[in-house]
């Protein structure tokens, strides 16, 4: 009777912890990396309203014609990792959030110039929720 009154409660334990450890993945927000906060941690509406907002953000923050290292160098510095992209002189930088019941994945495409400066520059997130 000892032992079952053991495993019952050890039993009510582990369900407990689960469900709190559960219910906190559900509710956990990523910051925002520095560089992006002010713009947008205001938060929005709508993915679709957020979606714009960043690629308006990313397009003002590193505009055609800026140092393409500095921006590459400050958006990695934010926690993106840089990866080979399909397009010839560009970078792909990527960065997953974790935001309550969805995940989120941001990309900043910047394409180089021979001397070094933005010659374009894409930002897009793409929201997957439960």
């Amino acid at each position: 009777m000892i032992i079952l009154g053991i495993l019952f409660g050890g039993s009510v334990v582990v369900i407990g912890a689960g469900t709190v450890l559960f219910a906190y993945q559900l509710t956990r927000v990523d910051a925002y990396p520095a560089f992006m906060e002010k713009d947008l941690a205001k938060g929005h509406s709508s993915y679709d309203e957020t979606k714009r907002a960043f690629s308006q953000f990313v397009k003002n923050a590193f505009p055609v014609g800026s140092d393409a290292r500095i921006a590459i160098a400050q958006i990695t510095g934010g926690g993106f990792r840089a990866e080979k992209s399909d397009r010839p002189n560009s970078v792909a930088l990527l960065w997953n959030r974790h935001a309550g019941p969805c995940g989120e994945r941001y990309a900043i495409t910047i394409e180089q110039t021979a001397d070094g400066k933005v010659a374009d520059v894409a930002g897009q997130l793409y929201p997957v929720c439960l």
